[in-house]
């Protein structure tokens, strides 16, 4: 179906699914339309919410403070801020401003000669000390 002839029962339907809980990308694939046009139906029916799209695309990470307080002792412990990013599924820049925000001082980028011995919280990763 493509154009602007899109029938109601498809429109109602792709509202029903957007209701429901569906992305606007899920809906487009299932109903072989653009992305566009999902959104263009679903705001005249005034039920199209663009923050909940961009969040479904883009979740805010959040974590708790036991997973916080894992991350800090993760990279205290040798890990890497990429590695530490990638055990808590966090992007790398989120995981440096919660490390800075809790006064963690961050190593210097690059292999790090001795990073004496002390094992990682987060895994059995042992790090590369880079960070």
């Amino acid at each position: 179906m493509r154009g602007q002839d899109i029938p109601l029962e498809t429109i109602d339907r792709m509202v029903g699914m957007y209701v429901d809980g569906s992305s606007v990308s899920e809906i487009a694939r299932q109903l072989v339309l653009s992305t566009g046009a999902i959104r263009n139906h679903l705001a005249r029916r005034g039920v199209y919410e663009a923050t909940r799209d961009l969040m479904s695309r883009y979740p805010s990470p959040r974590l708790d403070e036991q997973q916080i307080d894992q991350a800090v002792q993760g990279y205290l412990g040798g890990l890497t801020i990429a590695e530490v990013a990638s055990r808590m599924a966090v992007s790398y820049g989120y995981t440096r401003n919660l490390l800075l925000s809790r006064g963690v001082s961050l190593r210097r980028r690059g292999r790090q000669t001795d990073l004496g011995g002390s094992g990682a919280v987060l895994g059995d990763g042992s790090g590369d000390g880079s960070g």
